[in-house]
C-alpha cells in the first residue's frame, strides 16, 4: 500500500509515492467482516481467507482518500497480490 504524490512535483528517480503504515484493511463478505490486518512500516499486509468473493476495504484517516476498496476471487490455495495508493492530496 502507498500513498502519492510526495511532491507536487514529480523529479525524475525520485520515487513518487510512499508506503503507507498503519492502515486498517478489512475483507468482508456483504457486510460481515472476515479477517482483518494492519499495514507494516513497508505498507504490506496479509490475509488469509478461505475461496470466495470478498470486498477488500483500506482505512487510512490520514490520506484525503480515507477509505476505498477492491472486489477479489479467492481460489484455495492462491496467493494475490492487491495494491492500493491512496491521494496524499499534494498538488
Amino acid at each position: 500500500m502507498a500513498a502519492g504524490p510526495v511532491s507536487p512535483v514529480a523529479r525524475p528517480g525520485a520515487a513518487a509515492t510512499r508506503p503507507v503504515r498503519g492502515a486498517t484493511i478489512e475483507a468482508l463478505r456483504g457486510s460481515t467482516i472476515i479477517a482483518v490486518a494492519r499495514t507494516d512500516r513497508a505498507g504490506r499486509y496479509t490475509l488469509s481467507l478461505p475461496p470466495g468473493s470478498y470486498v477488500i476495504l483500506v482505512k487510512a484517516s490520514r490520506y484525503l482518500t480515507k477509505q476505498t476498496t477492491k472486489t477479489v476471487a479467492v481460489s484455495a490455495g492462491q496467493t494475490l497480490e492487491v495494491g492500493f495508493v491512496l491521494d496524499t492530496g499534494i498538488r
